[in-house]
């Protein structure tokens, strides 16, 4: 299929933000970024606190009106990412969100992560993980909140997407193509059901889901997932960040992050 075609863009990112407008790792150091989920900055939705207010927006569109894909229980969430050289793996981060009523945003209700990375992807042949953590560094929100279609749903408030990190001890990574997948923990009154968001784009008003390959993992089974009228592909947003020596071997002056779009 057609969305497998990979046009690779390499651009220098100065912070982790360009994952998420208002991303809680800014300054952060990326060797790979795989998008955000953010379509209209600057609605003001009724959460925010205090400088907060005017939030950024994740809304979904009429053709991928979901939420976003489960990636607690059972579940798990997986997407690759390529490295054109050697690097040693300081942290990963992902983002979801848990619906509900939140008295105060900021505080996350994100309570765990386990994330794998895998030398293919989850499930095919000859897959193996080649680096694991369960340590949670630190979750907060984004300043962004995922919305279904529609103007009336931009009144809905009960979705904050969260930052989620993992530790990793810097392993060490050689120059190709990996994946990654993680689950996620935590509580939001009595639910622990929580969202991971699309990889989205909004370009002069027109919200786009980006076309991907993510996948999850369903009663013991991984497979490619498919959302919307049209089951469309989807992509998750999430980066890798490297330890600084790693930088330093790019030898790039900075920081470079690559960005797949598929056709």
């Amino acid at each position: 299929m057609n969305y497998k075609s990979k046009n690779v863009l390499v651009h220098t990112i100065v912070a982790a933000a360009a994952v998420f407008a208002a991303a809680g790792v800014a300054g952060a150091q990326v060797i790979y970024n795989n998008g955000g989920a953010g379509t209209t900055p600057g609605i003001v939705t009724g959460l925010g606190v205090g400088p907060l207010l005017a939030n950024n927006v994740s809304q979904a569109t009429t053709a991928v009106n979901n939420g976003g894909l489960t990636v607690t229980g059972n579940f798990r969430v997986a997407d690759d990412f390529t490295i054109t050289a050697g690097t040693n793996v300081t942290s990963v981060g992902v983002f979801a969100y848990m619906t509900g009523t939140y008295a105060n945003a900021s505080v996350s209700p994100f309570t765990g992560i386990s994330v794998n990375i895998w030398n293919a992807a989850p499930g095919s042949m000859g897959a193996l993980i080649v680096a694991s953590s369960s340590v949670l560094t630190s979750t907060s929100w984004t300043g962004i909140t995922r919305h279904f279609d529609g103007a009336a749903a931009l009144s809905d408030a009960r979705r904050p997407v969260m930052e989620i990190v993992a530790q990793f001890g810097g392993e060490e990574l050689a120059a190709g193509t990996y994946w990654i997948d993680y689950g996620l923990t935590g509580q939001l009154g009595a639910s622990t059901s929580a969202f991971t968001p699309f990889v989205m784009e909004g370009i002069d008003g027109n919200r786009q889901t980006v076309l991907g390959n993510a996948m999850q993992l369903n009663a013991g089974v991984w497979a490619t997932t498919s959302v919307g009228s049209a089951l469309q592909p989807v992509d998750v947003p999430f980066y890798v960040v490297p330890t600084p020596s790693a930088a330093a071997i790019l030898g790039i002056g900075g920081l470079v992050a690559m960005r797949r779009r598929r056709a």
